[in-house]
């Protein structure tokens, strides 16, 4: 059962539900991306996250990663990048899981996995180029935190089917939250007013995308130091959120009973908090902070992602 929580974990690190957090706006955005081969961008990548039920705090932990994002080349709609992550330092709590030799081996080959895909000017991830590296990521997980025999792993292994089968689903899956970095495509920095905006999310599980509405809000603009920041408030819609679910208990063949998915989703919500700086040079943030409330049922979870570009 331990290892099957540490999959739990893990799964959410992989992006679950991170794919909610970022999607392109109305293309009336001025800002593209302005990199030149051979550039290494390194930022600080914090991960915050907690739960509390029934109004009582129940487990919360912290991460920090070094994650390097290297310009290979120039293409004709944009670049080839490669992300690769360093050593994550977890927080005292979780060193104990953590130690554990399947886990260890693990995190090493991750910090060895390179990631790398195609962007263009416009901020959009195209694909990933290395599917089969990446894919192979995601087995070693399964094995790591459920290996043969484990309760429950014919499920897990058909989830991380859902997660990796297509080039469409891992590309989500694998660069959950690379679109922080790219915000700046978002946006137009000469905004007078607020714009509020419905768009579509992209479905970690494959299947039709998530809906969500929100506003975009410049909140500061200096020509002199040539930023800008910005900041996004974005909900989640509550019925296109159960459809997902209840079509990935359809696929996995673990289908909650009649009616305990609405339940659960009485008065639930999922909501996004995105404060972002942006360099107008480059159109790379400088700093990104998204903060994701998710209250469903009696149980609030906070998950928090900071990344700060380092000199």
């Amino acid at each position: 059962m331990v290892r099957l929580s540490i999959l739990t974990c893990l799964i959410a690190v992989l992006g679950l539900t991170i794919g909610l957090a970022f999607s392109t706006y109305a293309r009336a955005a001025t800002l593209r991306l302005t990199l030149e081969k051979g550039q290494v961008y390194t930022w600080e990548w914090k991960i915050f996250r907690s739960t509390e039920t029934g109004g009582k705090p129940k487990q919360s932990h912290e991460s920090s990663t070094p994650v390097s994002l290297r310009v290979l080349d120039r293409t004709r709609n944009g670049y080839l990048l490669e992300l690769q992550n360093g050593r994550t330092v977890f927080d005292p709590k979780l060193q104990l899981t953590m130690a554990d030799p399947a886990m260890a081996e693990l995190l090493k080959f991750l910090e060895t996995l390179k990631v790398r895909f195609l962007v263009t000017r416009d901020g959009e991830v195209e694909e990933v180029v290395n599917f089969k590296d990446v894919k192979e990521a995601a087995g070693k997980v399964v094995d790591a935190a459920a290996p043969t025999g484990a309760p429950d792993r014919a499920v897990l292994l058909r989830i991380i089917e859902q997660l990796t089968g297509s080039k469409e689903s891992l590309k989500v899956l694998a660069l959950r939250d690379v679109g922080l970095m790219f915000y700046g495509t978002n946006v137009d920095p000469g905004m007078k007013e607020p714009a509020d905006y419905e768009t579509e999310l992209p479905n970690v599980f494959g299947g039709r995308p998530l809906k969500a509405t929100g506003q975009l809000t410049l909140k500061a603009a200096d020509r002199k130091s040539k930023t800008a920041e910005f900041e996004v408030e974005q909900k989640v819609d509550n019925d296109s959120f159960l459809r997902m679910m209840k079509d990935l208990g359809t696929k996995v063949g673990k289908q909650a009973p009649k009616g305990v998915l609405e339940d659960m989703m009485k008065n639930a919500s999922i909501r996004d908090n995105i404060n972002v700086t942006v360099d107008l040079d480059s159109g790379l943030a400088i700093h990104a902070k998204r903060v994701r409330t998710s209250m469903i049922a009696n149980t609030v979870k906070i998950d928090q992602v900071e990344l700060t570009l380092q000199k």
